[in-house]
């Protein structure tokens, strides 16, 4: 299978690549790793021997060892050629549809500039907060923030968790600080800001003397994907125990003043 690409598409490709390159990427495999490396050299080489396509041939052979036996480049017409031989089956077909797709300039261009806001920041520390309390994606998260790519975001931020997380973060929450609120009858509570379950951090059971708190803050990690997750520090009103601990609004309600009625 012979496929050609424009030196415009080339060009684009290698500027989105050299953007993000696929050390970066724990699932990007070494022969894919191969191909794009050598569309990078066809184009750094083509910078320097368009005037003299003998001399590119001189450096673009078996002995560079950034060279690619299914990528060559056609000097008359430049173009990119890549021909996959024998094999003839989808994923060899689509390889350099997919990666001049992964690696389109401007969309890894946007992608880098989106990472420097104020908002993206403030949701990134969201969602991985949540999945460092929950053991996953370590891989992705382990990197800094400059080296997460367009398809690591993907991964973490679209998925029905996610969604969710982002969701509750961006609702209003229900009580503000300096509120008083009652605790619902089924209710848990956790002593540490960061709940990690791996660590074996469980809920603990609020002691059933303390059935109202004040909200010292609406603004917590958030650690879990359901309905009533939007989290808060609060301190007990009454009873033996006077630290304060964290709590989620599915677990609490407004509270009702007494009111005396005349006889």
């Amino acid at each position: 299978m012979i496929k050609r690409y424009t030196f415009d598409q080339l060009e684009n490709f290698v500027k989105g690549y050299r953007l993000v390159k696929p050390e970066q990427e724990p699932h990007f495999g070494k022969f894919q790793t191969s191909v794009c490396d050598a569309m990078d050299q066809i184009y750094t080489l083509w910078f320097y021997y368009a005037d003299k396509p003998t001399d590119f041939f001189k450096h673009y052979n078996r002995d560079n060892p950034k060279f690619h036996g299914w990528v060559s480049f056609d000097t008359d017409t430049r173009e990119l050629i890549y021909d996959t031989r024998t094999r003839d089956e989808e994923w060899s077909n689509e390889l350099l549809d997919n990666l001049f797709d992964k690696y389109e300039y401007n969309r890894v261009k946007q992608f880098a500039d989106e990472k420097k806001s104020k908002d993206f920041i403030e949701l990134y520390n969201l969602i991985k907060t949540y999945y460092e309390m929950q053991g996953y994606f370590e891989n992705i998260f382990a990197k800094s923030l400059d080296k997460i790519t367009p398809d690591d975001w993907q991964r973490v931020s679209t998925n029905k968790y996610a969604v969710k997380i982002i969701d509750t973060f961006r609702s209003e929450p229900l009580f503000k600080i300096g509120d008083l609120v009652a605790l619902r009858a089924s209710r848990e509570c956790t002593k540490q800001k960061y709940h990690n379950k791996r660590l074996c951090y469980p809920t603990i059971r609020i002691p059933s003397d303390v059935n109202i708190v004040l909200v010292l803050s609406n603004t917590e990690p958030i650690i879990n994907a359901r309905k009533g997750a939007k989290r808060y520090k609060v301190a007990p009103i009454g009873g033996k125990n006077t630290q304060p601990f964290w709590i989620e609004e599915a677990f609490m309600k407004k509270l009702r003043k007494k009111v005396n009625k005349k006889k």
